[in-house]
């Protein structure tokens, strides 16, 4: 917390209403969560109960940003499947959100067999605050364990803020 900043006004009447303002510059500060706290002070001192309010401060460009919201679910016909058998045609299922402050637009995604391109879907848009079910083909053409991923915007076309979580 940072120390009181005092602002003096001084009134002869209590009866008066007036606006009052601090300058805040919000670019000097964190991006983040700020709480911002104000009290009043009478010229004898007595102090009023603290008044809070929290702000989100984000400096940094309008962005799309996205993420996973649920991890893959293999179905077959809708239901999940834990075990899968070669030449079996599958969906691979996965929500997913953009969280940043504009729209995702001309979002490539795909689904990857350890590492190899299985399936790619190309979605026009994902507005700020969407959330998207992803539905991927898949079709098992070998036997053994497989490592799937899903992989939103696999050759960073979009710019994002955070970039780290495309992966799953």
């Amino acid at each position: 917390t940072e120390e009181w900043k005092k602002m003096t006004c001084y009134s002869a009447s209590g009866a008066e209403e007036r606006e009052r303002s601090i300058p805040w510059e919000s670019e000097e500060k964190d991006d983040g969560i700020q709480r911002i706290s104000v009290r009043f002070v009478s010229g004898a001192g007595v102090a009023s109960e603290e008044i809070r309010i929290t702000v989100e401060i984000d400096n940094k460009p309008p962005s799309p940003d996205l993420m996973f919201r649920t991890g893959i679910s293999v179905q077959e016909y809708g239901i999940p499947v834990s075990e899968t058998y070669v030449n079996t045609f599958l969906e691979a299922k996965v929500q997913i959100r953009n969280i940043g402050d504009i729209s995702a637009d001309e979002l490539t995604i795909y689904l990857l067999e350890d590492g190899y391109r299985k399936d790619e879907i190309i979605i026009q848009s994902v507005e700020s605050g969407d959330i998207i079910e992803i539905s991927l083909s898949w079709n098992p053409s070998t036997v053994g364990n497989k490592q799937l991923t899903v992989s939103l915007d696999p050759l960073d076309d979009i710019q994002e803020n955070n970039e780290s979580d495309n992966n799953i």
